[in-house]
């Protein structure tokens, strides 16, 4: 059997025995693409699919209230949707009993993102539904503006940034962005110009980016979700490469290990310092 139909049928099961109430998985809309799909009736569990443009990282859907209210959830996940689920059990917004964990063996999605994943194995999960095509090899992540200088690097950015409107749909697609109420939307004091302006849109992407350090699980949604295109993930792959490089850091592989700036070590370089 492929992945879909071992999923449809672990799924069937999981509701018919009262493992779960709701699964949260992948559905094919009517006007086609993947769309996030909540199966109550076992006799729906045929509307299940997995394939290369499952993009969504559901994670997210855990900590809804209206999702809450359906009963114990089976979630369909990802490598990289594992990983986000352990950085909201480490940050105290889900128990590990609430929910049933099926993870999928990831091959690859059909973005850009998933050709440097090392991750393609779910974590934590409470069953593992293995890959039914082959893995690709995970390519370098190379940052395309790491050998610019300072001031070519920072045009790059304030060309891309003032293309922003301030829409909000990177913070709202992201499993992690989880705050009740975001510092974008605090106006006393307020500290992000809320205008789609230059000094507005820089506050905001660069403030979202530093709260991401060492927790961003790369699943690339921010820069799917952008209506403008902007190329969010070079912000993602250099705080990667400093987080791996300077603590060794890969977020979300347990529920237990702190995010790498949330914690300190006697043996941490302080060479920031200088």
């Amino acid at each position: 059997m492929n992945a879909t139909e071992q999923l449809r049928e672990r799924a069937r099961k999981l509701l018919l025995d009262g493992t779960v109430q709701v699964i949260i998985g992948y559905e094919r809309p009517p006007d086609g693409g993947t769309a996030a799909a909540f199966i109550t009736q076992p006799q729906d569990c045929n509307r299940l699919i997995f394939e290369d443009k499952c993009y969504a990282n559901l994670s997210g859907y855990l900590l809804k209230p209206e999702v809450k209210a359906l009963g114990k959830p089976g979630i369909v996940l990802k490598g990289c949707d594992s990983r986000a689920v352990n950085v909201l059990i480490r940050e105290a917004r889900l128990k590990r009993e609430d929910f049933y964990a099926i993870g999928v063996e990831c091959p690859g999605m059909d973005k850009v993102v998933c050709s440097w994943c090392e991750q393609h194995a779910p974590v934590g999960c409470d069953e593992t539904i293995a890959a039914d095509r082959p893995i690709a090899e995970a390519k370098p992540m190379v940052d395309p503006l790491k050998d610019k200088s300072a001031q070519e690097r920072w045009q790059f950015w304030m060309d891309e940034f003032s293309r922003c409107i301030k829409c909000y749909a990177c913070r709202q697609v992201c499993p992690i962005c989880h705050c009740p109420r975001c510092i974008a939307e605090k106006n006393a004091p307020q500290w992000i110009d809320t205008s789609p302006h230059s000094r507005g849109n820089l506050k905001w992407n660069l403030i979202r980016a530093f709260h991401l350090a060492g927790r961003c699980v790369e699943c690339g949604e921010c820069e799917r979700a952008c209506p403008m295109g902007l190329p969010l993930m070079h912000l993602s792959i250099s705080m990667k490469q400093m987080m791996r490089e300077k603590f060794g850091a890969i977020p979300g592989m347990d529920a237990e290990t702190l995010a790498a700036l949330a914690t300190f070590k006697e043996s941490d370089e302080e060479d920031f310092f200088l």
